[in-house]
């Protein structure tokens, strides 16, 4: 916050029209819209990697489950053939 104060203060401390302190402000505007949706964009797809990641892994042990089941169910046939 500090930093934002003295920044102000050198811009208007030059030798600037009040057009250009106006553009500044506006360049500086823009730039802090164009860095939050960054962050945002940024944030989602990291969010939706970590969901796709997830839904993988519930996938995987899913079917090492239905493996497993298979496995023990022809097991248990062998058995009862005995």
């Amino acid at each position: 916050m500090c930093l934002l104060y003295t920044l102000r203060q050198h811009i208007y401390c030059l030798s600037l029209s009040w057009l250009r302190i106006v553009q500044l402000y506006a360049c500086a505007g823009y730039m802090a819209i164009l860095l939050t949706l960054i962050v945002y964009y940024c944030c989602m797809a990291l969010r939706l990697i970590c969901s796709l990641r997830r839904i993988k892994q519930l996938t995987q042990l899913r079917w090492q489950i239905k493996q497993q089941a298979k496995l023990l169910e022809q097991q248990l046939v062998q058995l009862e053939r005995k």
